[in-house]
């Protein structure tokens, strides 16, 4: 497995509001190529003290945006780290969300790609 790209951001006592983007702007694959698979490895962490929250993944195919629920839909702890990889597609754009405001620690996207991940 290799890094491919750096698409994420260190927060640092920052309040997020809830259902709002935390990329500026939406992802995609930059390191794609044709016969190799990517992932996005998604690193995150509440501060302690901050509100649990449902953390998620919106993809867009550029008509319609679905969000989906990480941690199988069970609120993210405060103070606790979390790493999550979830494939991609070189058509679709990724963005994150929290379901309530919260006061994010760390938020960091990474790429990953290989021949077979």
């Amino acid at each position: 497995m290799s890094r491919a790209t750096d698409h994420g951001i260190l927060f640092n006592d920052l309040a997020h509001g809830a259902l709002t983007d935390l990329l500026p702007a939406d992802i995609d694959q930059v390191g794609n190529k044709d016969d190799q698979a990517a992932a996005f490895r998604v690193t995150v962490g509440i501060k302690p003290g901050g509100t649990d929250s449902i953390f998620s993944v919106q993809i867009s195919d550029g008509a319609t945006d679905i969000l989906f629920a990480l941690n199988s839909g069970t609120a993210l702890v405060a103070g606790n780290l979390y790493t999550f990889t979830h494939g991609t597609r070189g058509d679709h754009q990724y963005n994150y969300q929290f379901a309530d405001i919260t006061d994010i620690g760390v938020f960091y996207v990474e790429e990953v790609t290989t021949e077979a991940l």
